[in-house]
């Protein structure tokens, strides 16, 4: 998804500062999941006039966090910032919804929204689990014909993960399949934990190739490092096992075969998060319990072809006593929706009414009245999609749905090819579009790890303080990160923590700023240091820590900059300013 044009920003206040939400999460490395929702909540705190401030930490409870990187979090209080969004659906992994619930409480009575995780007395952001892992293990089993089915866990704290292995018990009980403990297998959202599922079922169980028909993952990181397993011991997806996973993440629409899998709209529970928080926060609403539908998305890797979706309908023409118009009538509906389920949800910018313009174009092109309409319109539905970062994969489910239903209506056999024709046509164009998608995602990708490259070995390189300001003035905002601030942490000569900037960049500031030099309180430093000018920004804010050293953060503005660059960036800051020694002993010095 490209970086979305900011729009005019709506105030939820007629004067003061903006709002400021925190957001909660443990890493940003992750693009395929943890961005995408930090990508929705940033956008929709823009739209809103509000600032986002993403903190990031480690999991709450996880015994791989060694440098005790959640203190970050004590920085979540007021004054800086008025509500706070918790992604509990990774941060909770360690700890269950109990721990938390216990967590969150040390917030209140800030309004709280939890994501994925419904927990007491606070708004939650979730999404109908149940019903798309149910309808996707009954997809394997009615549509494909699977009986023994494997199941690759999440984290059994996690409470999403525990919901959808239910549900697969449940399947297996409901259409009259035994469960077999020996297929499944544990988990924790990694796609090593994938492949290590796979080296589990067929090397230390020893099953039998043909004794594992399918395997569904309780997420596509999962199931993608699967895949991988199968393919390192030369089994072929889907034809000896099929593989579903859950989340519908970028990489699983491109994958060979491509991944079916659950769609579960991560950027939308960003935008609700921020939206749910802000009311709050103005005190229009108390909590809010907001849910989002799932929906099973059908690809190659269960056995599905493209725009097949399991489906079995017939390709035989109607009846020769009706008319292609009269055919169309008839069936308008039902191909309306036909073209609906196959768009999932993705060709919104293609404007109004987009199914009704092809659905008139391909009539027009059918009878002759216009011998291109058709792939005039279609060609402005892909420029649309194109210009608006739209996934263009649905495209080819698209066009199965609509030449599958109106090849039926065409009765004369010279239209039918006619029709054929120029849906082979359309075909290649979405080729074409999407291979000029991915070569300016790979020139995009290559120019920005360069920069990134090139701003990480030079700040990493500086050994005073004046090189690591003047090295971060020259390469940062190239690389895509205009702000950047870094506040160190030191007890002063009562005893008391205070804050105070050590480095700023910003384009806003003036070149002597006295924020530099005063001493603030830790959980006010953000809103009185950083959030200073009259636009809304959105900051990720990183711990350092540096053994018996005092701590810092770095405050990195985030933008179109994919999420593992900001994590890039806190290692080389952090490097730097261990061999810089920032941090002295005498506060006052």
């Amino acid at each position: 998804m490209p970086e979305r044009l900011r729009t005019a920003p709506k105030r939820l206040t007629g004067s003061g500062p903006a709002p400021s939400i925190g957001l909660l999460v443990d890493w940003l490395e992750d693009s395929r999941y943890h961005w995408q929702v930090v990508r929705g909540a940033m956008h929709e705190a823009y739209d809103r006039g509000a600032n986002l401030l993403c903190f990031v930490g480690g999991s709450l409870g996880s015994p791989d966090d060694p440098h005790e990187l959640n203190w970050v979090f004590d920085l979540a209080q007021p004054p800086n910032v008025d509500g706070i969004i918790v992604l509990s659906g990774s941060l909770g992994n360690g700890v269950g919804p109990e721990g938390l619930a216990e967590f969150m409480a040390r917030f209140h009575p800030m309004p709280v929204c939890s994501i994925a995780i419904p927990i007491p007395g606070c708004s939650s952001v979730c999404i109908d689990n149940e019903g798309g892992m149910r309808a996707a293990i009954e997809h394997l089993i009615r549509v494909h014909g699977k009986r023994r089915i494997g199941f690759i866990r999440g984290p059994e704290a996690n409470s999403e993960a525990e919901m959808r292995f239910r549900i697969y018990r449940e399947v297996l009980e409901k259409n009259a399949l035994p469960f077999a403990p020996e297929l499944v297998l544990p988990g924790n959202f990694t796609q090593a934990a994938g492949r290590q599922a796979i080296t589990i079922l067929f090397g230390d169980r020893k099953l039998p190739t043909g004794g594992v028909e399918a395997i569904v993952a309780a997420n596509d990181v999962m199931a993608l490092g699967a895949m991988e397993g199968l393919r390192n011991l030369g089994l072929r997806v889907p034809e000896q096992v099929a593989v579903v996973g859950f989340d519908d993440v970028e990489e699983s629409r491109f994958v060979l075969p491509p991944l079916t899998t659950v769609n579960q709209p991560l950027y939308e529970q960003g935008r609700d998060a921020v939206r749910i928080a802000l009311e709050q926060v103005r005190g229009t609403v108390k909590a809010e319990q907001s849910s989002r539908h799932t929906e099973l998305v059908t690809r190659r890797s269960c056995g599905c072809l493209p725009g097949q979706g399991g489906s079995r309908r017939s390709s035989s023409p109607p009846a020769p006593n009706l008319s292609f118009d009269a055919a169309l009538i008839r069936r308008r509906q039902h191909i309306l929706a036909d073209m609906a389920r196959a768009a999932h949800g993705e060709l919104g910018p293609a404007g109004p009414q987009w199914d009704v313009r092809l659905l008139s174009a391909v009539a027009e092109q059918v009878r002759g009245d216009s011998p291109d309409a058709f792939t005039r319109v279609y060609d402005d539905v892909l420029r649309r999609l194109v210009a608006a970062g739209s996934d263009l994969s649905v495209c080819n489910d698209l066009l199965s749905a609509l030449r599958g239903r109106v090849v039926r209506c065409i009765s004369d056999p010279r239209k039918r090819l006619q029709a054929e024709d120029f849906f082979h046509e359309a075909r290649i164009m979405t080729t074409n579009a999407v291979e000029g998608v991915q070569v300016s995602r790979r020139m995009r990708a290559w120019n920005d790890a360069r920069a990134m490259m090139q701003a990480g070995g030079a700040i990493g390189s500086t050994r005073t303080m004046e090189e690591l300001m003047r090295a971060v003035h020259d390469n940062l905002p190239v690389a895509g990160i205009p702000r950047c601030f870094i506040v160190r942490f030191q007890r002063d000569a009562s005893g008391a923590e205070v804050a105070r900037l050590a480095l700023v960049e910003n384009p806003d500031a003036r070149k002597w700023d006295p924020t530099m030099t005063a001493h603030h309180v830790p959980t006010a430093v953000l809103r009185q240091a950083i959030l200073t000018g009259i636009d809304e920004h959105a900051f990720a804010v990183f711990p350092m820590s540096f053994g018996n050293k005092e701590r810092a953060v770095v405050v990195l503005e985030l933008g179109s900059v994919e999420g593992y660059a900001y994590e890039t960036m806190r290692q080389v800051f952090t490097a730097a300013v261990a061999r810089i020694d920032l941090l002295p002993a005498d506060p006052t010095s």
